[in-house]
């Protein structure tokens, strides 16, 4: 499972700290990057070369205080270009109830899917290990 490269997006240190841990106890050797500032992971984002071979995964999410997560996948569609030969997905995962918010993510143009909080290693293996993305948008529940 080599060459994925995962970066979070979210404010809250605690769960980018689950987060990590969750990913490398499935995906041992997976680099992960959390920024708990958005504009550090636009910049990150924006700055980083797609590297060959190198799948990178966005988790972003939605409630955060300086942007958004709604901000941040705007902001990131000026840069990212989602197609078929993009080595970069990207994934809400949040905590939010209001469906409203999780339908409006899941009809940006960026998103594959929608992650419910906390990124169990269960959803871990279902999303990133088993690849069972066989339609654009997802909606995981508590695993």
């Amino acid at each position: 499972m080599k060459n994925k490269k995962f970066v979070l997006i979210d404010d809250e240190n605690a769960h980018n700290l689950i987060c990590r841990i969750n990913l490398q106890k499935v995906i041992y050797d997976a680099e992960v990057l959390s920024f708990s500032y958005p504009p550090d992971a636009l910049n990150y984002l924006r700055k980083s070369k797609t590297e060959q071979g190198v799948e990178t995964i966005v988790l972003v999410d939605l409630s955060m205080p300086i942007m958004d997560g709604f901000e941040v996948l705007d902001e990131m569609s000026t840069f990212l270009v989602p197609d078929k030969k993009s080595n970069t997905e990207v994934f809400v995962c949040s905590s939010t109830i209001n469906q409203d918010e999780v339908y409006q993510s899941m009809a940006h143009s960026l998103v594959k899917g929608f992650i419910e909080k906390p990124l169990t290693s269960d959803k871990i293996m279902e999303l990133f290990v088993n690849k069972h993305i066989t339609s654009s948008f997802h909606h995981l529940n508590h695993a």
